[in-house]
């Protein structure tokens, strides 16, 4: 191979090992603010090291951050074309598998407020079934095009996983995170805790997640309507970075 790119988790740890070992140039890109134990290895060899959040930078040794680069987290923008039922609708997502909490609280919450219409990705056959009630929400069990709704949604509800982060800062759309609490090291809240400060988004603790406070939330994000698109994918930022160390 011409190079490694590996974004982390222990499967990746061998990987960069053999192609040091073959001298095959090691790339890193880390999702999430700070950084997993396996990335934090690599980064020692690493030619490079791509970053999703700039306060990523501090959280690696000294020694290592001249090869860091701030590009953000890459995004998926081309694939399958599908249908979306809404313009100008919130768009929920509980992560790649669903998330219990955000169905059941966005079910308490449509039946308190319907002028906005809702996409909501559930994760389960039996929540989509449950959703159906509600004329303003279009429930899918998963997304496979989720890029399709993103260019037409103005607002979000989500976890605070850094891709999901990555596409709303990419697409400017502004959202509610309700961090997962279980996630580790509170990665999720980090992550989201960046992407407040850019103005991206608003954030609620699970504790504190009352269907009262997301309708308002949801309201004061209608008013400030939406960001400006990114005018680069980070994916590009990173492919140019690889060429130009192994051209």
């Amino acid at each position: 191979p011409d190079f490694a790119i590996l974004s982390g988790g222990y499967v990746c740890g061998p990987v960069a090992l053999a192609a040091r070992s073959l001298k095959v140039p090691v790339f890193v890109h880390e999702q999430n603010v700070i950084p997993g134990f396996t990335n934090s290895l690599i980064a020692h060899f690493a030619k490079k090291i791509f970053i999703s959040f700039e306060k990523s930078l501090e959280h690696f040794p000294k020694r290592v951050r001249d090869r860091i680069v701030y590009t953000g987290c890459p995004v998926r923008v081309h694939g399958k074309k599908l249908e979306v039922p809404f313009d100008d609708f919130v768009l929920v997502l509980g992560g790649s598998l669903g998330s219990d909490f955000i169905n059941s609280l966005m079910e308490r919450v449509y039946r308190l407020y319907d002028e906005d219409t809702f996409v909501h990705v559930t994760g389960s056959e039996e929540w989509r079934e449950r959703f159906k009630k509600f004329n303003h929400v279009a429930p899918y069990v998963y997304i496979n095009g989720i890029h399709n709704f993103w260019q037409k949604a103005r607002t979000a509800v989500t976890r605070g996983g850094a891709s999901t982060l990555g596409e709303m800062m990419y697409y400017g759309v502004r959202g509610l995170v309700i961090p997962w609490e279980g996630s580790t090291g509170s990665h999720q809240l980090m992550n989201a805790l960046e992407a407040e400060k850019k103005g991206v988004v608003s954030i609620l603790r699970e504790k504190e997640a009352t269907p009262d406070k997301v309708i308002e939330v949801l309201k004061d994000l209608k008013k400030k309507g939406k960001l400006m698109r990114a005018s680069e994918n980070p994916a590009e930022k990173i492919v140019k970075e690889i060429l130009g160390e192994i051209r």
